[in-house]
């Protein structure tokens, strides 16, 4: 027998499912600059996999529920590390699929040194979305 387990989504939002997948949507309006979620369910990982993030140090972490966040170049939302949290780039309206542009903050993320990191090491850095 499966076992059956839920998540508990974040205030102010809901999930769909369509042939790709489950992707979150807000089901009240966010402003920009405001929490859309906290990232409350984190694995961390010693390597890379399927909807992991890498963040600059190298490490690896996957948040089931962020995982079900869209990949989208015209993103409404950035990945904040130091706050562990997903936050509104501009006004979300309610009803608007929540979407993140991982490989846009991969590129970012490369270009900011690290202080705990060697140089050699900045290069390979960044944070990324494994899919």
């Amino acid at each position: 027998m499966d076992t059956i387990f839920a998540l508990k989504l974040p205030g102010g939002l809901a999930s769909r499912a369509d042939e790709l997948g489950s992707t979150l949507f807000a089901v009240k309006p966010f402003a920009a600059g405001e929490p859309v979620m906290r990232l409350e369910h984190v694995i961390w990982r010693t390597t890379p996999g399927v909807a992991t993030v890498s963040d600059a140090r190298g490490h690896h972490f996957y948040d089931p529920i962020l995982a079900m966040v869209a990949d989208r170049v015209d993103a409404n939302c950035r990945l904040s590390l130091e706050l562990m949290a997903l936050i509104a780039r501009r006004d979300i309206a309610a009803g608007e699929t929540i979407s993140h542009d991982f490989h846009a903050a991969a590129a970012e993320q490369a270009t900011r040194p690290c202080e705990t990191q060697p140089t050699q090491a900045r290069e390979a850095s960044g944070l990324s979305l494994h899919a």
